[in-house]
């Protein structure tokens, strides 16, 4: 009898948005934290980082992350915000300069 297997998002998370894509080094120069739920800093792992990603304490998303790591690598200095991340890559995505 066949089982069926289901992944949850945060699985798929931990898997998927590990440091295979957010590496370290990236991250921090683009002004991103790596905190646990109590404050304290989260590990960089080779498959996955254990914790959340923050930007000036406000807590990320997988895609806000990696809409600053794509702003930074674009643009070659970190975006002040998440906000203008976002515009840009609005206008980027629209052709609407």
């Amino acid at each position: 009898m066949d089982e069926k297997k289901e992944i949850n998002n945060q699985d798929l998370e931990n898997v998927s948005g590990g440091s295979m894509w957010i590496r370290e080094e990236k991250a921090k120069a683009c002004g991103i934290e790596l905190l646990m739920e109590d404050g304290t800093p989260g590990e960089w792992g080779y498959l996955y980082n254990t914790g959340d990603y923050y930007l000036n304490g406000r807590k990320l998303t997988q895609n806000q992350t990696a809409r600053l790591l794509d702003f930074y690598e674009a643009n070659g200095y970190p975006a002040k915000t998440v906000e203008e991340c976002q515009e840009y890559w609005y206008k980027v995505h629209t052709g609407e300069y």
